[in-house]
Order: C-alpha cells, then structure tokens, then sequence
C-alpha cells in the first residue's frame, strides 16, 4: 500500500476536521516491532521513522510499505519519541527511562550521543517539576524554523518542555494543564507531539482520552478530536494511540497506535470545515 504524504492543494489555517484515510496494521515482533511508541514524517514525503520502546533500534517504514531496522544501539534505550531534524541531518529521540534525548546522525558514520535533561543549563529546577526522572518523557518535536525541540511529559503536570537546538538548555516549561480544551475532552496524559508550522500550533496525542488535540502556539487554546479507524465500512476508537506525525505540506496527520497485534498506523486528512 502505498502512502499519499503529499497533496497539491494548499491547507487551511482556519477551523478543520480529521477525516479517516486507511490504516496500515504494524505488529511485527520478529523484527522487534511490537510496542509501536513514536512516530515522525520525513522531510521529503518518503517515509517514516519509527520507535518501538523495547527494541533498541530505530524503524525506516518507506511509503510502499516496506519495513526495516536501522540504527540498532545499546543507548537506544526505553524510546518512546521520535523527531527529525532534516536541517541538522539529525533523528532526536526520547528515553524516558533516563530522562534523555538522544541524537543520531544521519550521515556516515551515523554517531550516536545522549544528553540527560539533568545535565542541561535550566532557568529552573527541574527537579521540581520532574521529580519522578524514570516516568514521563514521552514525545518530542522541532520547530523547523527555529530548531527548537519541544519534549512532552505526562506526570502530573503534563508538561512542553522548550530546549534549544544545540541540547544545552532548557529555555521553557509550559503546563499543559492550563490549556483550555473542550469539557467533553477526557484524557489524563499525553503520548506524542507534532509540530504544525502551517496551522502555528501542535498536535498532541493521549492514548487514555484515545483522541488528539490540537493546541495553539502560545498554547491560548485547544480543540480535542477523538480519533477513530474503519474496518468493512464500520468506525471504531483507536486505541493506545502512542506517536503522531504530519505530511510535509500539513495535509494529512498520522497516529500511530501500540495496541498489540491490533497496532496500526493511522493516515487522516486535516480538513477545512469553512
């Protein structure tokens, strides 16, 4: 099956909807594919990267749908996000178990490194907010015009987490608590994060609530999507969704699920609704 990441007509910056495009199931244990946890959309609409958080290597889904491990490393420990950053030729990832990012390079000779949250310049004692460093840390995005990373945690307070391109400091935390979403809006956590340059703002996934948000830049407001996927014309909830992707040009999003033998990939079309 092949992949539609691109599309010739221009997205819109006003009020959307997602609308259900295929699924692609993705439970693959004989290569270590089986707890599918973090998700991101290449650059050039060829593929995706995918992390699956108890196999130490990173996943190349290519847009007809073939599959393969790359990148295996002992450091590539407890991965549960993952982000390109086509500028610095780089894969940024999340270890949440030690509270991590990890950089891999993507040209030859492909060098691995790893740098602790804790071991970063903070204009706050992140200790406070994160006393639990073994929980938490669950996706992570790039500003493409900035470099910024963006990580996301789901303890109590769910957090995004602002960290300067170069891995050295911690530049900003925003309680995603505060945000205001619809009342109907039921998830407790957060599992993956999205940048949209497009739309100024980030999609963010629960696997709890089952359903997505979107949330405005300056985080002044958000709208919650449940997500669901069709199976022999009938609609069903997606479960545990754990990463979230988008297509070059904004169009489409994609979740991906962890649910076992039903894990999938999920394609949608962002959709104007004016």
């Amino acid at each position: 099956m092949a992949w539609a990441l691109t599309d010739a007509a221009s997205a819109q910056a006003q009020d959307y909807e997602l609308r259900f495009v295929r699924s692609l199931p993705l439970y693959l244990p004989e290569i270590g594919l089986d707890e599918p946890s973090g998700l991101s959309v290449d650059d050039k609409g060829k593929g995706f990267w995918i992390v699956s958080d108890n196999t130490k290597a990173v996943f190349w889904l290519d847009a007809g749908g073939g599959l393969q491990r790359q990148y295996e490393d002992p450091r590539l420990h407890d991965l549960e996000g993952i982000a390109l950053d086509a500028e610095n030729k780089r894969l940024l990832l999340v270890s949440e178990e030690t509270a991590s990012l990890i950089e891999v390079g993507l040209q030859p000779p492909h060098p691995i490194s790893r740098r602790p949250l804790s071991e970063m310049v903070s204009y706050i004692d992140l200790e406070e907010v994160l006393p639990d460093r073994r929980n938490g840390l669950e996706g992570i995005t790039i500003d493409p015009l900035t470099g910024t990373v963006f990580v996301v945690s789901e303890r109590d307070p769910k957090l995004l987490i602002e960290i300067s391109s170069d891995l050295e400091s911690v530049v900003g935390v925003h309680d995603l608590d505060r945000v205001p979403v619809p009342k109907e809006s039921n998830h407790d956590d957060v599992s993956g994060i999205v940048m949209d340059t497009l739309r100024n703002g980030f999609w963010v996934v629960s696997d709890t609530g089952r359903s997505v948000d979107f949330l405005s830049r300056d985080l002044g407001d958000g709208k919650t999507f449940d997500l669901y996927w069709e199976i022999d014309g009938k609609r069903r909830r997606l479960h545990n969704p754990e990463g979230v992707g988008l297509s070059p040009d904004g169009r489409f999003l994609f979740v991906l699920s962890d649910d076992g033998r039903d894990s999938k990939l999920v394609q949608y079309q962002v959709g104007s609704v004016q």
